[in-house]
């Protein structure tokens, strides 16, 4: 069951509790002086020059309009998050990727996409944690999935956390993960040397550094077989 945008958008409500925001009238132009501006189903964001990020509400069509308000997002600790150099957001959810390595999260968490732990919504941006309980410190790239989450580490290993019902994070089984955990091939070793992530739906995909890709979940092209039977990878396989 879908839910409520009130449980997947508390970044439109609490979570923007700082500042007096800037409304959005004319807010292409706000696009001229920002790294990047996201809009997906429920969330709506910018990544600013300064490195913090902004979120908006969005209006009763799920639209960002002239009323909406963009205010800077907040950790746990009710400090605006600075320093941030990449921003992606699944369908309810937001990952920031901070200038030393540091991954952060906010947003709806009911599969554990947030990596932090728990399978609470957070309005507030959150540390990611890997399967050691340790914050993740050395990331090179990040990116977000429908309610997956996946990172790729200066080492060129992978971590992924969330949904996980077709296998999409690729780590040898069909449960949901809550903290970032290291990716499989499907051989059970560790991912390594990978230089480009994709997350989508129901999927993700690799770029290896001898440039073949590789797929974990339910992807549609390989999914449907002669017989009609759906076909799932919870560990890396090549394509």
């Amino acid at each position: 069951m879908k839910p409520s945008k009130y449980a997947v958008l508390l970044i439109s409500t609490v979570l923007l509790s700082l500042s007096v925001g800037v409304q959005a009238k004319g807010w292409i132009k706000l696009d001229q002086v920002t790294k990047n501006v996201l809009s997906t189903e429920n969330v709506a964001i910018m990544l600013m020059p300064n490195g913090t990020v902004w979120a908006a509400d969005l209006n009763d069509h799920g639209l960002i309009d002239e009323t909406a308000i963009f205010k800077p997002m907040a950790t746990y600790q009710d400090k605006v998050l600075t320093g941030v150099v990449e921003v992606v957001a699944g369908e309810g959810h937001v990952l920031a990727r901070r200038a030393n390595g540091e991954v952060w999260a906010a947003g709806d968490n009911r599969f554990g996409q947030l990596g932090d732990g728990t399978t609470q919504t957070q309005v507030r941006f959150v540390p990611c944690i890997d399967s050691q309980q340790r914050p993740i410190v050395s990331a090179a790239a990040i990116v977000a999935g429908r309610d997956h989450s996946l990172i790729l580490l200066e080492s060129g290993l992978v971590l992924s956390a969330g949904a996980n019902h077709n296998g999409q994070l690729g780590i040898g089984h069909y449960l949901n993960a809550s903290l970032f955990s290291p990716a499989l091939y499907s051989d059970r070793s560790l991912v390594a040397h990978i230089v480009g992530i994709e997350a989508k739906d129901d999927y993700s995909m690799l770029l290896r550094a001898d440039e073949t890709r590789w797929l974990a979940g339910r992807y549609p092209k390989l999914s449907i077989k002669p017989n009609g039977k759906v076909v799932t990878y919870k560990e890396f396989v090549e394509f």
